[in-house]
């Protein structure tokens, strides 16, 4: 008995522990993801500081005019030289409606990240092991 019990604890113990690991690696490169890509996109994610960002209902205004959708919201740093995202209403059915990155100061549409989709599924890795609802079980029996 004693010995069966060693190999479930051991068992238990490596697999919590990958798991835990994985979560940690994941966890501290998710948490470098604005420098990251701040050095990969310096000319879609860094802008031009100025002395004041437009009034929000000015930048609602601007972006709604110049894409044709509806914002749902804006995140703005309303100091330094850090564009801001803009995430649009979804379609019907869908989860989350597009994002895109503009200049707070004009609100000027700048291109798209390249590197969003890769810490996107880090994020997945880290929360679900990226498999869905069985992965999130995993995880949260792992941190017990």
């Amino acid at each position: 008995m004693k010995k069966v019990l060693f190999q479930l604890h051991w068992f238990f113990g490596i697999t919590a522990g990958l798991v835990l690991t994985l979560m940690g690696i994941t966890g501290a490169l998710y948490s470098f993801e604005d420098e990251i890509l701040d050095v990969l996109n310096p000319d879609v994610l860094l802008v031009q500081e100025r002395t004041a960002t437009l009034p929000p209902i000015e930048l609602v205004h601007r972006l709604e005019a110049a894409t044709g959708l509806t914002v749902a919201i804006l995140r703005v740093d309303t100091l330094g030289n850090r564009a801001a995202q803009v995430y649009f209403t979804p379609e019907p059915g869908e989860r989350r409606g597009p994002k895109r990155n503009f200049d707070p100061y004009t609100g000027e549409l700048k291109g798209d990240a390249v590197g969003e989709g890769f810490f996107d599924f880090v994020l997945q890795l880290h929360r679900y092991l990226a498999a869905g609802e069985v992965g999130k079980q995993i995880t949260a029996a792992c941190t017990l």
